[in-house]
């Protein structure tokens, strides 16, 4: 009796391995369809494989997952979003430092490199 109870326990947990791997299989594919890149494919595949194995074989890490993710909610709305108006501004501050600092390198560059190619065309 004992014998065939640890049978049908190991077929079980076959089986739920093999439900697991299907799910994450069955999920990549979907990906990899939606999206057509490989990369993102096999790292979305990877998660959710362990999001699975996570699920199903670890009551203590399912736990945990559960409390982790209700925390990473209750902090995202903690977070003080900027308003629209907050953001264009900070861009287009942003943007006018980005076109200063690219002009003024520029016109190092421009000056150096006559400095230097007058430097090297000088024949004593």
């Amino acid at each position: 009796m004992k014998k065939t109870l640890n049978l049908i326990r190991i077929f079980l947990k076959k089986i739920k391995h093999t439900i697991v791997l299907l799910l994450s299989f069955i999920l990549g594919v979907f990906i990899f369809w939606k999206t057509g890149n490989l990369s993102d494919t096999l790292a979305s595949s990877f998660l959710i494989l362990f999001i699975l194995i996570t699920l199903f074989f670890r009551k203590k890490r399912r736990k945990k997952l559960f409390e982790f993710l209700e925390d990473v909610f209750l902090e995202m709305r903690k977070i003080n979003w900027p308003s629209l108006q907050e953001t264009l501004q900070t861009t287009f501050i942003i943007l006018m430092i980005v076109i200063f600092s690219s002009f003024a390198f520029w016109m190092i560059d421009k000056i150096l490199v006559y400095t230097i190619s007058s430097i090297i065309t000088l024949r004593i």
